[in-house]
């Protein structure tokens, strides 16, 4: 599963746009934007420098942005002892 994406929702909220409103500016649908923010999807490549732009950041601050808020945690290797 997948973690939220907290940076981007922040982002979004300090330009002043609720979902519905930087969905439109970007020209998708405000289910797209919850799937980006809850970390289901990511924005495919051509959608990222309209997303840059609507948030007024760099292509890398966006990236930046994109990053899950936490990695899952590797699976933990037990090691098995013989007796």
């Amino acid at each position: 599963m997948s973690s939220r994406r907290r940076r981007l929702a922040e982002r979004r909220k300090a330009c002043g746009l609720n979902q519905e409103g930087f969905a439109e500016a970007v020209g998708v649908d405000r289910s797209t934007v919850q799937r980006w923010e809850s970390g289901k999807n990511d924005p495919q490549p051509w959608q990222r420098p309209r997303i840059a732009k609507v948030l007024a950041i760099t292509s890398v601050e966006l990236d930046a942005l994109l990053v899950p808020d936490a990695f899952p945690k590797p699976p933990i290797c037990e090691r098995r002892t013989r007796d």
